[in-house]
């Protein structure tokens, strides 16, 4: 089936559904170019590169196999530039022989899936069996490579910041997530509906962090820019800092209310912007009294 045959709407979900996922492939361009300025590959796993290469060589044949013009486009760009992204990757790393070994037994791995695609083609004129387990490890592999953010939501949960999460790159997880979705439901095929369901649903869990954390440390969240309120172990680094710029100052007069305010209560501070006047209102809270409210 090319993207010219069946309904209209079918036909622009496959263009932009390719387009996106395409452009989601190109994220690594910036991964690479960083590589190249550092010099190493410190910090940076070569993991979405290697499941990236063997998932979207496995749905190229998959795609092959049921006829999708619109799979075997993004997943043969995919791969070529998955392996484009592992050459360039083991260049500039110190574990050069792991990933070339690595690389060589997805290689391998390819190998062994498109023979034994051919192989049970050969023996059964229905290819539901083939489609079946070729289907199942395709899943199998997008699952793996949505779950690989885990960590990183981990990480984030830790720090209680989201400066290690890229908000366009779950922006744009989402989007071709929640794309693909649509197609497997239109087409009725489980093998890509349930992988991309999960993505939607781990793209969801990120962009949530961005609203409950801030994006950079000691800054509010959004949340707490919206209700007027701040978490306490925010509250009482400010009160630190502020602490430690007026002893720099020489001044003794803030010094007072910061000890009150850390041993005593907590300040909630409000602020209100009316006809270009911004005034604070600052409530306080008696750390029992917080408790017994939450």
């Amino acid at each position: 089936m090319g993207f010219s045959d069946g309904p209209l709407y079918l036909t622009l979900l496959e263009i932009t559904a390719t387009v996106s996922t395409i452009s989601l492939f190109l994220c690594g361009i910036p991964i690479c170019l960083e590589i190249k300025r550092r010099k190493c590959t410190e910090e940076i796993t070569s993991l979405p590169f290697l499941m990236g290469f063997i998932g979207s060589t496995f749905w190229l044949r998959y795609g092959m196999l049921v006829g999708e013009a619109a799979i075997i486009v993004v997943n043969l760009i995919g791969s070529l530039l998955m392996f484009s992204y592992l050459v360039f990757y083991i260049r500039y790393t110190k574990y050069r022989l792991c990933i070339i070994l690595q690389v060589i037994a997805e290689i391998v791995a390819i190998d062994v899936m498109c023979v034994l695609v051919d192989f049970f083609k050969c023996l059964t004129i229905d290819d539901c069996p083939t489609k079946d387990l070729l289907g199942l490890c395709c899943m199998f592999f997008n699952i793996v490579t949505f779950g690989a953010p885990l960590a990183g939501i981990a990480l984030v949960i830790e720090k209680k910041c989201c400066d290690t999460l890229p908000l366009p790159l779950c922006l744009a997880n989402l989007i071709v997530a929640s794309q693909w979705c649509v197609f497997g439901l239109l087409k009725h095929d489980f093998y890509i509906i349930i992988p991309n369901t999960a993505g939607i649903v781990l793209a969801l869990m990120q962009i949530s962090l961005f609203l409950v954390f801030p994006r950079a440390i000691g800054n509010p969240s959004p949340l707490s820019r919206c209700f007027g309120c701040a978490r306490v172990e925010d509250l009482e680094r400010n009160h630190s800092q502020h602490i430690a710029e007026s002893q720099k100052a020489g001044s003794d007069v803030l010094l007072p209310l910061a000890e009150w305010a850390r041993n005593s209560c907590v300040l909630l501070c409000k602020c209100l912007t009316c006809r270009g006047k911004t005034s604070f209102v600052i409530h306080a809270v008696s750390r029992a009294e917080l408790k017994r409210a939450f």
